[in-house]
C-alpha cells in the first residue's frame, strides 16, 4: 500500500514580507486550477480543479491556517489572512473539524500548467481523431524528475493498457512490461523503473499538467483530452508526475526542471494547501 499525499505547495516569490491575503490572492490569479473564495476577512472555500474541494461549514470541517517558520511541519495557529508572512517561511492551511486540528500534511509541488503542453508532443503513436497525453517520470534517487511526454491517437475512448501498449509498440527506445494487469516495468533510453527494484509504479490521471489524481490503474478509461501519468517514487508521500519534456526518438533528451514560482522579488515564502479532509478519496490532498 501506498500514502498518497493530501497536501500541495505553490512557491511565491515578493520583496521584505507579504500580507496572508495577498499571497493566496496572487497564487489564485496565477495558478488557473486553484480559485479561492474569501468571506469578509475569512478564507471560506478553496478548490483545487474539481477534484479538491473544502467550504467552510460542510460536514463540520472550516479551513484553519497556520505558519511554520522553521520547517520539518512545525506548524502553529496564525492569525488568519491577516498573517504578515516572513521570508524563507512556510503559509499553511488545512480542511479541519478541529476535534482535533489537523495540521497542514506533507505537500508536493504542484506543476505549472504552462511548462508543457499537448502541442509541445513531438512523438505521436496510433490513428484516430482523439488523443491522450501519455506522461512517464522515473524520478531519480534524489527525487528530481525525469520526466517525458508521448502523444496517443484513437477514436473515443481508450484503457490505460492500449495507451501504454501503443506507445510501446510504436516508440523502439520505450519498452513497458506489463503481467496480470499490472504496470510492472518501464525502460526508456537506458533509465529504468522496476517493479519492487526498488520502488513500483503508481499511475495518475488529468487534464491538465498542473496536478494529477490517483486512478483505477491499468483499466482506467480515457477519453480525448484526458492526460494519463505513471510516476515511480519512493514513498510516501506518493509523487505524481513533474513537468515532462516532450519525448524523441533515439535522442537522448536532459531534463531540465521548471520552478513554478509565483510573484517576484527576491525573498520567496510556501503555500501549502491541504484538502485531506475534503471528501472521501484517497489521491494527494496537500
Amino acid at each position: 500500500t501506498y500514502d498518497p499525499p493530501s497536501s500541495f505547495y505553490w512557491s511565491v516569490a515578493f520583496e521584505d514580507s507579504i500580507q496572508g491575503s495577498s499571497l493566496l490572492t496572487m497564487v489564485d490569479s496565477v495558478d488557473d486550477n486553484l480559485t479561492i473564495g474569501f468571506m469578509g476577512a475569512f478564507v471560506d472555500s478553496i478548490s483545487l480543479g474539481t477534484d479538491y474541494v473544502g467550504k467552510n461549514g460542510v460536514n463540520g470541517f472550516y479551513w484553519g491556517i497556520y505558519s511554520d517558520t522553521m520547517g520539518g511541519d512545525r506548524w502553529v495557529s496564525n492569525s488568519g489572512s491577516s498573517e504578515w508572512v516572513q521570508p524563507n517561511t512556510y503559509y499553511g492551511l488545512s480542511f479541519t473539524d478541529f476535534a482535533p486540528a489537523i495540521i497542514p500534511d506533507t505537500a508536493v509541488a504542484v506543476n505549472d500548467a504552462r511548462d508543457f503542453l499537448s502541442s509541445d508532443i513531438e512523438v505521436w503513436s496510433g490513428v484516430g481523431t482523439d488523443s491522450a497525453v501519455l506522461v512517464i517520470d522515473f524520478l531519480n534517487a534524489s527525487g528530481i524528475p525525469e520526466s517525458y511526454a508521448w502523444g496517443i491517437l484513437f477514436d473515443d475512448s481508450i484503457s490505460g493498457n492500449e495507451l501504454l501498449q501503443l506507445a510501446d509498440q510504436v516508440n523502439p527506445d520505450l519498452q513497458i512490461g506489463i503481467a496480470g494487469g499490472f504496470l510492472n516495468d518501464i525502460i526508456y533510453q537506458g533509465i529504468e523503473g522496476l517493479a519492487g527494484s526498488p520502488n513500483y509504479w503508481n499511475t495518475w490521471t488529468s487534464k491538465t499538467n498542473g496536478y494529477w489524481v490517483t486512478n483505477a490503474g491499468l483499466s482506467t478509461t480515457l477519453t480525448n483530452g484526458d492526460w494519463f501519468g505513471c510516476s515511480y517514487p519512493n514513498y510516501p508521500p506518493a509523487i505524481f508526475p513533474r513537468s515532462p519534456k516532450p519525448a524523441r526518438v533515439n535522442n537522448m533528451y536532459v531534463y531540465n526542471k521548471s520552478n513554478f514560482v509565483i510573484g517576484s522579488g527576491s525573498d520567496t515564502a510556501y503555500l501549502v494547501v491541504d484538502f485531506r479532509s475534503a471528501g472521501t478519496y484517497d489521491p494527494p490532498s496537500s
